[in-house]
Parts: structure tokens; C-alpha cells; sequence
């Protein structure tokens, strides 16, 4: 991609709105090959990253949105911007986190009594961001049958599609079984999508910014079902009025990402992609239970999603709060990430941006603070891990964890210093906040 990016640098003509046609022939071959249903170049629209086009349909379909609670920070903020009117879908931990088919009828049956019928729109990411959770067939199939009976479009964000993990691995040793399975994933996961299951009504969200590591070159793309042309055109026009078109460069080194010739290099790697994902999301979960902490394993992308109520250090958190607030209202999940980030230099984000209640302390915390290049490196062929196992086997269980702690020390070191300082924090005591004050938490 860098090449090819290097070679079209003097590319500067302006190319269709719809974006650039052997690169919608290349992605429309692609989503053939994923979704097996036929597209061709004309199902695709091509954007300045998936952002955009996110806004320019909500622009253009007056609908309703359905969102999951949690779900990514900026669906609600663009319906919000647009005059659009969101019903959030509730999940739970037990639930993974994920809409739940029962879930969905409820909120539509609840809405249908108070509003008149309006066209909805329902956003499913997945590997989502900000659990890291995935969804079967099975479950997709059911919500599936749910939009088909209730007439609701979808919105497939795929964005992390092709970061998944499997999640059938036995867990790391100590944890039990009811403190958040599936157990820890590993690298093979095969990604569904519910187009599987709603070909009709469902458009695809893809691009380059997550699993082809390329955010700054900003494009993403849309995949439209044949009985959404009508939206596909209206969508193009106002993408002419507003962005116009994707840098012509940039569209030519997204080909690669997408073309079949290049399947053998882009599997390689994101297979040593998802082996260091796999390792730093299952030491950090299992990080976190150790400290108290109720969190679902990750089936793929780069985030966590705890709860964590019950861990010991947010009692201490509690009492400096009341002492701060004069016990004025409860603690907040956004004054505990300040918190957090003032003992510890830990950033993580509430529950509250993702859409759960302020006292819910629930967060989401990104595990990406590494040179990827370099960590794939160590672990490819010839590399200095090549070997490792990468299915976190818990602190001090036997000669592969320490071979694991020591990979993960040389290559992820900010993300072994912020976990430990974190579950400090999560499971120590109020001298134990004062502690790490003193040490270089900030």
C-alpha cells in the first residue's frame, strides 16, 4: 500500500464522487467474496474515512437510529448534529454487552406506542468498539428476523471486521468461569456479518483506517444492497456537494488492501497482527479480573470495556470523593476516570461517552499503546518470538508466561507499566492511590 501510495503521488485529477473505479471493482469483489452475494462497482461508494459517509447517511435517510448501549462515541453526536432522533437498544454484561434479538423487539414495541412509525436505522459494529465483542450466527440471525419483521435497515460497521480472535480457547489459569467468558480468544476468528442474514436491508461499512493500519489516509467505504440504489444515488449527489472526492492517491494504494492478488500478504499480516492483539488483550483482561474487575473477554479489535464496581480501590475512590463533593450526588464514572488518570496517567473513557448511565462505572480502555511494527516483527517469521504462544497463560504459571511477560515488557512496555499501575489502583487501598501519587504516575 505504501508503494503504491508512492507511485500515484502525482495522481491529481478529481475522480467520481462514487470514488475510483478499479478500487470500487476491487472492494466489490471483495464484498462478493465475504458476504456471498454478488456486487459489483456500482453497490460501492467510497468516502473520506467511514465518518463521513456515517454523517452523509444520516443526512440523507430521515430515520430514527438505533443504537446498542455502549456503542461507539460518535453515532449519537452526528443524529444529535442532524436533528435525528436515537433509541438506544440496553445491554448488559450478562448479554456480552450485545443487542440481544429480545432486546430489540422490546425497544421497538416501546417506541411504536409513542411515537408515529418512522423509518429506523440500527448500527451493529462488531468487533465492537468499545467491548471487543462479536456476534454468532445465531444471534445475528435472530436480530436479523427481528429488522425484517419491523421493516429496520442496518448499518453493518466492519471497521474491525478482520482484527478478530477465536474465542474458544480454554481460559488463562485462575480465572473462573462466570468472571466474563468466553474464555480468552486466539487468532482465527472468522468475522460474521449479519448481510448474511438481511441481504436486503443491510449496508456494509468498510475502509482501511483499523485492520489495514492506515486511519491518516482516511477512507472508508459503503457496500449497498441492490434495493438500496435509490439511497446509494442520493448519498453520491450529496457526497459531490460536500467532499467531492477521496485523494486520488490514497484510493489507488487502498487497491491492495481489498485485491484478491494480495489476499496471501494481507492475511499474513493481519495473522501476526491479531497474534500480538490476541496476547496484550488477554494479559490485560486477565490484569483487570485479578484487580476485581468484571469484564468480557475480546473476540477481536483493540478495546475492553470493564466494570468495575466491585474492585477494592474504588471504595477508597468513593470515600475521597464524597470527601471532595461534600457528598454532594453519587460518583460518577467520568469523575472516577479523572481520578484514575491523576494517580495513575492511565486515560481511559466513561461508560457515559459510549452511552451508559453516569453511575454506572463502566469504561473503555484502548490496549494499542505499542509500535506494532516492531511487536509483529518479533513474532513473524525468523523473529526473536516467532514461537510464542500467544494465549496469555497467567502471571508465573510456567516457563512460556515468563517467556510471554518478557516479550510483552520489550516490545509493549507502556501497556505493562499502565496496567499495573491501574490494577494497582483498582485493587489496592486509599495508601495505595497516595502511593503511586509518589511514584511517576503523572
Amino acid at each position: 500500500m505504501v508503494e503504491e501510495l508512492r507511485r500515484h503521488a502525482p495522481a491529481k485529477d478529481y475522480y467520481s464522487s462514487a470514488g475510483y473505479g478499479p478500487l470500487r471493482e476491487t472492494i466489490a469483489a471483495h464484498m462478493t467474496a465475504r458476504t456471498g452475494r454478488d456486487h459489483s462497482a456500482e453497490d460501492i461508494l467510497v468516502g473520506p474515512g467511514s465518518k463521513e459517509l456515517l454523517f452523509l447517511l444520516q443526512m440523507c435517510l430521515d430515520a430514527d437510529l438505533l443504537l446498542p448501549s455502549p456503542s461507539w462515541v460518535s453515532y449519537q453526536p452526528q443524529a444529535q448534529m442532524l436533528g435525528r432522533r436515537t433509541l438506544w437498544v440496553d445491554t448488559t454484561f450478562e448479554s456480552g454487552w450485545k443487542v440481544t434479538a429480545a432486546g430489540l423487539e422490546r425497544t421497538l414495541d416501546h417506541h411504536s406506542r409513542f411515537a408515529s412509525p418512522q423509518p429506523r436505522l440500527l448500527v451493529l459494529n462488531a468487533p465492537s468498539n468499545p467491548t471487543g465483542v462479536t456476534y454468532s450466527e445465531d444471534e445475528l440471525r435472530d436480530i436479523a428476523d427481528v429488522c425484517r419483521r419491523h421493516g429496520v435497515m442496518v448499518l453493518s460497521d466492519e471497521i474491525y471486521g478482520r482484527l478478530t480472535f477465536d474465542a474458544d480457547s480454554p481460559p488463562a489459569s485462575g480465572v473462573a468461569p462466570d468472571s466474563g467468558g468466553p474464555a480468552f480468544a486466539r487468532p482465527g476468528h472468522t468475522h460474521a456479518s449479519i448481510s448474511r442474514f438481511l441481504p436486503d436491508q443491510t449496508i456494509i461499512l468498510d475502509g482501511i483506517s483499523k485492520w489495514a493500519g492506515a486511519g491518516g489516509w482516511r477512507l472508508g467505504a459503503f457496500c449497498f444492497p441492490k434495493s438500496m440504489g435509490w439511497l446509494r444515488q442520493v448519498m453520491t449527489a450529496a457526497a459531490s456537494e460536500t467532499f467531492s472526492a477521496v485523494s486520488a492517491p490514497v484510493q489507488h494504494a487502498a487497491i491492495p488492501a481489498f485485491a484478491e492478488e494480495s489476499e496471501d500478504a494481507m492475511a499474513a499480516y493481519l495473522a501476526s497482527a491479531n497474534r500480538v492483539l490476541h496476547l496484550v488483550a488477554s494479559f490485560h483482561t486477565d490484569s483487570l479480573r485479578s484487580a476485581g474487575a468484571r469484564v468480557r473477554s475480546p473476540h477481536g479489535g483493540f478495546y475492553v470495556f470493564p466494570d468495575v464496581t466491585g474492585c477494592p480501590g474504588v471504595q477508597a475512590a468513593r470515600e475521597r470523593f464524597a470527601s471532595e463533593s461534600g457528598g454532594q450526588g453519587p460518583m460518577t464514572s467520568g469523575w472516577l476516570a479523572q481520578d484514575i488518570l491523576h494517580h495513575t496517567g492511565v486515560a481511559m473513557l466513561p461508560g457515559t461517552a459510549f452511552g451508559r448511565a453516569r453511575g454506572e462505572l463502566t469504561f473503555r480502555i484502548a490496549y494499542v499503546d505499542f509500535d506494532g511494527a516492531e511487536a509483529m516483527a518479533a513474532l513473524g517469521r525468523g523473529g526473536s518470538h516467532e514461537a510464542l504462544d500467544t494465549r496469555w497463560q497467567g502471571a508465573g504459571s510456567g516457563p512460556e508466561a515468563e517467556r510471554q511477560a518478557a516479550y510483552l515488557a520489550e516490545f509493549c512496555p507502556s501497556i505493562v507499566q499502565g496496567t499495573e499501575k491501574l490494577c494497582k489502583f483498582l485493587g489496592g487501598t486509599a495508601q495505595d492511590h497516595e502511593d503511586l501519587l509518589g511514584g511517576s504516575a503523572r
